[in-house]
Formats: structure tokens, sequence, C-alpha cells
């Protein structure tokens, strides 16, 4: 923090010498007329009002006080809030909203209140690192996303001068977080990754074991902690654990999912706390008791895909059939898969047949004339493919007392409803590019670190410009076909609660290079 006053004050007193060095003619000549032709938004604005994109729980707090924050946009300085970028470069490009919004944010036009076929993005980078990208409504209106959460600024006045500086950075000088200036705070990003990996049973059967690794970056230092078992999910309502657990009765073996919240802290100092505590998990317990000792509805082999806030994608295996369902994490046990239409609506159930009947034309015309195969609505997933979160169906067919299945990709945009964040801020051709061995790779949405999955490790990069850069900052040992089944991110504070609760559950860190 004293270090940021420093800055601050030596800019301060920058500002004043040359302000005392030039009349004011000159003042205004040097400095307004052509920084105006050179800062897109430049000017003082003001937040509003903002709109939830994809902002976890306890977001609405932080945007409400965000509410009435002033922003500014300067040749020397870019700020807004209590977020500074110093020297910072302004670059603008055109592009088509509705391409633009759904694959950066996956939302349309209308719902953030845009009209316009096009619309002009103004990025801010300082020092070759990102701060902050600006839709642009119109002159008096932009739009920019902080931690998942859309501002909506209004324009205050399209004129700056030294003075309006020095005194913005005056008033910010306590609390400023400078951001891309070289030992200060730069944007802080972390991920936790849920992978699964095949395992052996003591009677020599095979099942997925799955687990979960954190990576937070700050100012280019990497920080792990690897979790022993299961996943660790964060949902609106806090923390929960998700996994399977593998069953053997009667000679029949089987696999149990289970989604959980991880239990909250009971007030030492408080006995009716405690015993309200004792009183609530002995009922639960008699209640599992009671669960356990019911016959089970049915015996099946399950595989978790894809896991999101609120929901995971699966393959169930039972009587030979290979089944793929989507299930809501509520209630997981007892919960009936959802249908397509149920989540992507009428276009996506249209996707869905259509590229159905296309496989079914090219694959099935052999198999004793199958005309007309219309799969289950129920039976569609998620897979990935070159970077992004796809939606794939499947056609259950039987044949000679066999059954068979193929799968088909679906061609619509996978919803918000089922993985939350699906961006690549680096492009999967410039990816392969630095890394061809690269299978799978992930972005952070302050586009300044990416995790790529290569065979046996999940390589940490920094990312400069829209590339990866240099060598990787960590490498995460996998085990052998070990594959990733969630990422989900965290920006701003939210980096330090998610590793808190993280390392609280059991997480431990991971020294290996």
């Amino acid at each position: 923090m004293k270090k940021v006053i420093i800055i601050l004050i030596l800019l301060l007193l920058t500002i004043e010498t040359t302000s005392c060095n030039l009349n004011n003619i000159e003042t205004s000549e040097k400095i307004s007329a052509p920084r105006n032709n050179t800062v897109p938004l430049m000017g003082k604005w003001e937040i509003e009002s903002y709109k939830n994109g994809n902002a976890k729980g306890g977001w609405e707090a932080q945007a409400k006080s965000m509410i009435g924050e002033k922003a500014i946009f300067h040749s020397s300085v870019a700020g807004i809030g209590n977020n500074l970028s110093l020297e910072p470069s302004y670059k603008i490009k055109n592009v088509n909203s509705t391409d633009y919004l759904l694959y950066q944010y996956k939302v349309s036009p209308e719902y953030l209140g845009i009209s316009s076929k096009k619309i002009q993005i103004v990025s801010i980078i300082s020092k070759e690192q990102f701060f902050y990208e600006f839709i642009k409504i119109n002159d008096n209106e932009i739009v920019v996303n902080i931690d998942g959460v859309f501002y909506y600024l209004k324009k205050l006045d399209e004129d700056v001068n030294t003075q309006n500086v020095k005194e913005y950075l005056s008033e910010k000088s306590q609390s400023a977080k400078i951001m891309n200036d070289e030992g200060t705070e730069s944007p802080q990003s972390g991920v936790l990754i849920g992978l699964k990996y095949p395992e052996y049973d003591d009677n020599g059967s095979e099942h997925w074991a799955y687990k979960t690794v954190w990576i937070r970056s700050y100012n280019k230092s990497m920080v792990y902690a690897c979790r022993g078992s299961n996943l660790f999910v964060p949902r609106k309502t806090g923390f929960w654990e998700v996994g399977v657990n593998r069953k053997t009765e009667d000679n029949v073996t089987f696999d149990e999912l289970y989604a959980k919240p991880y239990n909250k802290e009971i007030s030492k100092n408080s006995s009716k706390n405690k015993e309200d505590y004792d009183e609530k998990n002995a009922t639960i317990n008699i209640i599992m008791r009671k669960k356990l000792e019911e016959p089970a509805k049915e015996k099946s082999l399950k595989n978790i895909l894809a896991v999101g806030n609120n929901y995971i994608s699966i393959e169930k295996i039972i009587n030979g059939k290979h089944l793929l369902q989507v299930l809501p994490i509520d209630n997981i046990e007892n919960s009936n898969p959802i249908k397509i239409s149920d989540i992507a609506g009428e276009t996506g159930k249209n996707a869905f047949l259509e590229a159905a009947s296309k496989y079914s034309a090219q694959n099935f015309e052999h198999k004793n004339n199958f005309i007309g195969i219309v799969p289950n609505e129920e039976s569609f997933g998620l897979s990935r493919r070159s970077g992004h979160w796809i939606m794939k169906g499947r056609i259950n067919i039987s044949e000679n007392n066999q059954d068979h299945y193929g799968d088909f990709n679906i061609k619509t945009v996978t919803p918000q409803e089922l993985i939350t964040y699906d961006e690549l801020s680096v492009p999967w051709s410039g990816i392969k590019l630095k890394v061809p061995e690269a299978v799978d790779g992930y972005t952070s949405p302050n586009k300044d670190i990416a995790v790529i999955v290569v065979p046996g490790n999940l390589l940490v990069y920094e990312i400069r410009d829209g590339e990866l850069f240099g060598e990787p900052l960590k490498k995460v040992k996998l085990k052998s076909e070990e594959q990733v089944v969630m990422a989900e991110w965290a920006t701003g504070k939210y980096v330090y609660t998610w590793e808190e609760e993280f390392l609280k559950n059991g997480g431990q860190e991971i020294n290996e290079e």
C-alpha cells in the first residue's frame, strides 16, 4: 500500500510540474485536443445500474455498493471505482453484437438492452496486460463486465483536464488498486479444475475416481492445492461436494451419485447452536439409515462427464445400455433427467432432432432399415471440443439382442444454465501453435492466465496480447488418462474466498514443479 501511495504522489507531482511549466493555452492545446482524438471513452463517467451476468453467490451486495462509483478515462490514467490503470492504451474493434455477446458472455444483445447489430468494443491495456473491456452502446452509455456483473455507466462530462486527473487520483490514493504496475496488484484469477481418472476396486473392477485442483494466479505467482478426492463445486448456495460411491450388493456392482453442501461452522461459544446442530445431525442420521435400508431403485454404473453450478452430465450404464443424462445437482439421488427443451428451449430441441436425423440417415441405413429414428429428448450431455463445452446427443438402438449407440454434435450454443463460463481469450489455433500437444485449454475471465491440458500435465501460461507467453509458469502433474470434468473460475475478491473454503475443506498445497 505504501508503494501504491508513493506512485500516486509521484504521478500527481508530475502532473503538477507539467501544469506549472505551461500557460493555460498551451495546456489546453497539448492535452485536451490530442487526447480527445486518441482516447475513445475520454471523460468522466458514473455507474448508474447493473445486471447479473454469471456472478456467483453474494454478488448483489457488491454490485449495489458500486452504484454511484466514478470512472475516468484519460491518456495518463484510466480508472473505475478503486481500480486504476496507469499509462493506458486504448484499442477499438467493431463487432457483430449477437455473435460477440453470445460467444464472449453467453448473453443476447436484448438482455443488455442493445438494439444495434454492430457494437464498438473498447479494450484498455496497460504495460501489455489487460485492464477492462467496455461495450459502447452510444456516446453517453457504456457497459463493463466486472466479476460476472454488467455495470452500466453514463457520461457526466467529456472534458478531462490535469486538474480532474489530480482530484481523482487524490481521492483514490488510500484505496486504489493500480493494475499491471510491477510490484502492485494485477488481475487475480483462480480456477477449480475437476478431474476424473480410472482406478481399480479390490476385486479388480475399474471405476472412475474424482478430485479437484485449485490454481490461483497473483502477479504471475502460482499457488496450488489439491483435494484428495471428489469434486469441490461452487454454487450460489455455497460450496458442494459431488462424487460417486461404488457399491456391491448381492454380487451386483453399482454406483450412487451424491451431492451435498459442505458443513457450515457452528459457533463454539453458543451451546444452543451446538445442541441444535447435534439434534439436526441425529435426525439426518436416522433418515439416512432408513434410506439405506430401503431397496435400491436401480443398480447402474455412472460416469461423470461434466459438472456445472446446477447440473451434472453423466453416462449411465444399465443392462448393457449406455445412456446420456443431465441431472439437477439438487436432490441428485432422486432426480429425473431433464429434457433438452427444458434447458435450451425449442431452438435446442429442434437442433437436437435435426442432428439426430442426419446422423441416423448416415449411420443406420444398413441396420435393418431403421427409418425415422427419434432419440429420447433426455438423451444428451456435454463434451469437450477445441477448448469449449459442446452439447452432444445419443441414439440408442438394439439389434440381434445387442445394444448399440451413436453420438452426434448438437449445433446450438451451450446454455449458461449448464456451463456458466466457457470462453477462450486465446484462440484454439493459437493454443495449438504454441503447444502442439494440447488436448484442451481454459482461459481466465481476466485474460491473464491459461490452463492448458497436455498428456500427463496441466500447464499454466501467462496471457499477453491474446497469446500464450513464454514458458509455463507452473506444471501440475496428472495421472494417466486423467480428464477434466469441471472448470469454475473466480476473479477479484472471490479468489481468496474460494481458496480459503477449499483449504478449509481438505485442500493441500501442491509443491511439485
